[in-house]
């Protein structure tokens, strides 16, 4: 069974926003650029969620939320800003299979610049589907 944040990370990789899963994307937190890590780089990781509702009135299935952190690090400020509001708008109206649901839990929000004056970026993202799933 796959994680919400390689979901999410499969999905954007084919959503014309030059990411690869393994080469400039990766599942989990923000890992110092290097060998394997590019300056320019996405991060997902799963980070909880709220506990599972009820899907409709009729208490027929619950549903749940998995919260995922995407955290972008790029050495331009104007194309790290670019590129993650490309990414929030690419989740609207997002389909991905086995979620009924996939929404910018809010806008993307600035951090500090990394010890080496790169921008950093987070967004986070709220991922429905069923309990059951």
């Amino acid at each position: 069974m796959s994680s919400p944040a390689d979901d999410l990370l499969t999905f954007l990789a084919a959503a014309g926003l030059s990411l690869t899963v393994g080469t400039n994307a990766f599942r989990g937190p923000l890992q110092p650029a290097g060998d394997y890590v590019p300056a320019n780089v996405v991060f997902a990781a799963d980070a909880g969620g709220p506990p599972p509702f009820a899907r409709d009135m009729g208490g027929n299935g619950e549903a749940r939320s998995p919260m995922v952190t995407i955290r972008l690090r790029w050495t331009d400020a104007d194309l790290g800003r670019n590129k993650v509001y490309a990414i929030r708008d690419a989740l609207t109206g997002a389909s991905i299979s086995g979620y009924l649901d996939v929404v910018a839990a809010g806008e993307p929000r600035q951090l500090p610049d990394d010890e080496n004056g790169r921008v950093l970026w987070m967004l986070v993202v709220k991922m429905t589907k069923n309990a059951t799933a």
